[in-house]
């Protein structure tokens, strides 16, 4: 045996271990596979920050360059340590079996940006189950895909109860105009304003400002409502939207940009939310310092489109 005395040696707490190899690892993902080595407790720690976000592979993320994607048919190898710490992640262009296998392997999810290829709801489940296990805080999606409406009159589920942000690609088809003149299916949009804590809220196209307003009047906690649009004018919104500073209009750049923004995000670097908060805020702080009402409500640096939006 040795005689060497490690009585000495400098013994860190393990709380403290943690702390150091999750800072080294965010600093450096690359080194992430050969700190997983030094130890196993190291692995457990470090191993979820390899899939934050889990981007799943798909003809989508390669067309617009993501970068690393997660092959599918991998899913059943992750390990439960790695799945369960798993908080974000894209899932585009799936069929429905392989986003509720996705789903119901990752317990943890928190921020999910959800493009499928078919909808993922049946007569018999209209909410699929491996929703109701989950409790979103961000959501990206087109709800008509996800669950079934108007068979759920109600969004009160506990997945749905802690979201705050939310994006809808576009809406159900029984809420469009074109098949329920507005404001007919005001007591549709209503239950978006019933989500108990959503404070951003996002449209991925041109709606009518009788909508907007509506939303912004509704929905009691919400501090921001982006229109995410190349199409949508100044003239189209009365001075009421107009004058309100939670109210943006922003126009997305190309497919790519627009993904690779939703993952800045997820890896808690700015995103569109972030850049909506702080122009908010500064309309905000232009009305408290008395002046006239503001009615900038376009995102700067974003030129107006001369494409008709007339309603």
């Amino acid at each position: 045996m040795s005689n060497i005395d490690h009585s000495s040696d400098t013994i860190f707490p393990p709380e403290l271990e943690c702390v150091i190899f999750k800072l080294a690892a965010a600093q450096d993902r690359g080194s992430i596979p050969r700190l997983m080595l030094v130890a196993w407790r190291v692995k457990e720690w470090i191993e979820p920050l390899l899939y934050q976000p889990l981007v799943f592979d798909s003809q989508t993320t390669r067309d617009n360059n993501l970068g690393p994607a997660f092959p599918f048919e991998r899913l059943p190898q992750l390990s439960p340590n790695a799945a369960a710490g798993v908080k974000s992640s894209m899932i585009s262009i799936f069929p429905a079996a392989s986003v509720l296998a996705i789903l119901e392997k990752l317990p943890s999810l928190e921020n999910v940006f959800l493009s499928v290829a078919e909808k993922l709801y049946t007569d018999a489940e209209p909410l699929p189950a491996a929703f109701t296990r989950l409790r979103f805080r961000h959501l990206y999606c087109a709800l008509g895909d996800i669950l079934s409406l108007p068979a759920l009159d109600s969004l009160a589920y506990n997945c749905f109860a802690g979201l705050t942000h939310l994006e809808l690609f576009s809406e159900p088809p029984s809420w469009r105009a074109a098949t329920a003149p507005w404001p007919a299916t005001r007591n549709s949009w209503a239950l978006i304003a019933a989500l108990p804590r959503l404070t951003h809220f996002a449209l991925n196209n041109v709606y009518p400002g009788s909508l907007v307003a509506f939303l912004l009047s509704a929905c009691a906690r919400l501090t921001c409502l982006v229109i995410l649009s190349v199409a949508a004018r100044a003239g189209r919104y009365t001075p009421a939207v107009a004058h309100d500073p939670r109210f943006v209009v922003m126009r997305p750049g190309f497919v790519g940009g627009y993904l690779r923004d939703w993952v800045s995000g997820a890896q808690g670097a700015p995103d569109y939310w972030a850049r909506a908060d702080a122009f908010i805020a500064g309309r905000r702080a232009r009305q408290g310092t008395g002046g006239e009402a503001d009615d900038t409500f376009i995102y700067p640096d974003e030129p107006e489109s001369e494409a008709s939006d007339s309603e």
